[in-house]
């Protein structure tokens, strides 16, 4: 049986996104379609959690969104990252609906640069 994963409120993560947040992490799968995530968020593909003990302090606090019912991909991954060591973990409930319905606050999702410069349509070094 797995292992209980704390919650936070959407409240809860409202008053934490001060100068010491919590790590943010946005799981949406459609995140190529989407142009705002929760201020301070970071990105993560959720089937992609071995090389995150790499990126991330396993004792920090970790907040994991997502747009799925029932917070389901924000439950896997945290079960995924407990199994890694991780051990301050939560799932915002309601995930980025709840946040977004809330009208609270969000930042425009940054494009990734492209490589080099773009040149008339071509890109080169």
């Amino acid at each position: 049986m797995h292992e209980s994963i704390a919650e936070m409120s959407k409240e809860q993560l409202a008053d934490r996104l001060g100068d010491e947040h919590p790590t943010v992490i946005d799981l949406r799968l459609n995140w190529g379609e989407c142009t705002e995530k929760i201020k301070h968020a970071v990105h993560e593909d959720p089937r992609e959690t071995a090389s995150w003990s790499e990126k991330y302090d396993r004792h920090q606090p970790i907040v994991l969104y997502c747009s799925s019912p029932d917070d389901k991909v924000s439950r896997d991954v945290a079960h995924s990252l407990l199994e890694q060591g991780f051990t301050n973990l939560c799932v915002l409930k309601g995930g980025w609906f709840v946040w977004q319905a809330a009208r609270l606050p969000v930042e425009r999702k940054t494009k990734e640069p492209l490589p080099g410069k773009l040149v008339k349509g071509v890109i080169s070094d």
